[in-house]
């Protein structure tokens, strides 16, 4: 009864959210490209999703496909090769505003809001 109990826990320890599979993606990609083998095997299910949800959070990652190798010598081709081009902006809100907070040169927080907020 050890062995199964022992097969839970090694995969439970593996397991990501989903969040942190897009994080795991996003290191990866900020170093070099990355193809679907290389994120599966740090734990990303499903590495074709979690580049489409940061296309859809604003990164602008392109794919290409390659011919890899995997760990048993066996040959794939058209493979997913990831390449984050560039990381999204901030939102920064252009319309009038006002700003909130203390005075010139103290040390007070500061909240710039939307002037169609304040009455």
């Amino acid at each position: 009864m050890k062995e199964p109990l022992q097969a839970i826990e090694i995969r439970a320890s593996r397991g990501l959210t989903t969040q942190q599979q897009r994080d795991v993606v996003l290191q990866l990609l900020s170093r070099r490209p990355a193809h679907t083998h290389e994120l599966r095997s740090q734990g990303v299910s499903h590495p074709a999703a979690r580049v489409m949800e940061l296309r859809r959070a604003g990164y602008q990652i392109d794919s290409s496909r390659v011919a890899t190798v995997d760990s048993d010598g066996f040959a794939h081709y058209g493979v997913a090769l990831y390449s984050l081009i560039e990381s999204p902006s901030p939102v920064i809100y252009q319309g009038p505003a006002a700003i909130i907070g203390a005075g010139y040169g103290s040390a007070g927080a500061y909240v710039t809001v939307p002037t169609s907020t304040m009455q």
